[in-house]
């Protein structure tokens, strides 16, 4: 596994929260691989409509290194649903990947699903746009966490992230496998 692959995974087990959090709305949480790279606050002049959030990154960030702001929450009135997440994202230079992510836990797994968009990352220079995630919400799930990412250099603005429920005929975003793959390497 990829060392910012296995890095992104880790702080989507795992939050750690940074003093820098408290630049955030209540409910919101900065984490990263190196956090004093990373500057997050709220703009008042940028969004859809503004106030925005910002995860911004600091000199000497590289492609290896990541931050994310990031909620948790009880899923319960999805329980069993298939449900979108969806958020309007603008970068500037983004040099290594951003996204918008989700992970849906029980009980005993943590990660039972997790879509952080890899398979169409967010780079460079973007306007706002609307991106989404559409994942099945387990009926056993006891925690929803969601967010968004940038690794490496860049700026990243995100506003209004929504969940709503989905017909089942909404394709789902993360890989689906259904097969073992790669076994002879």
């Amino acid at each position: 596994m990829k060392p910012i692959l296995y890095s992104l995974l880790l702080v989507a087990l795992v939050f750690v929260e940074d003093v820098r959090a408290s630049s955030l709305p209540e409910g919101w949480r900065f984490t990263g691989s190196d956090q004093q790279l990373y500057k997050v606050g709220i703009d008042q002049q940028q969004g859809k409509p503004a106030p925005s959030a910002y995860l911004f990154a600091q000199e000497g960030t590289n492609s290896e290194q990541f931050g994310t702001i990031s909620q948790r929450f009880n899923p319960q009135k999805y329980l069993g649903k298939r449900v979108r997440l969806s958020a309007w994202v603008k970068t500037t230079n983004v040099e290594g990947w951003a996204g918008l992510w989700m992970r849906i836990d029980t009980q005993t797994f943590k990660g039972l699903t997790f879509d952080n968009m890899k398979n169409r990352p967010i780079v460079g220079s973007n306007d706002w746009k609307k991106y989404s995630i559409v994942l099945d919400v387990d009926s056993r799930a006891t925690a929803l966490l969601f967010g968004v990412f940038m690794s490496g250099k860049g700026k990243l603005w995100v506003d209004d992230f929504k969940f709503e429920v989905v017909d089942s005929k909404v394709p789902l975003t993360k890989a689906n496998l259904t097969k073992p793959q790669n076994t002879n390497f």
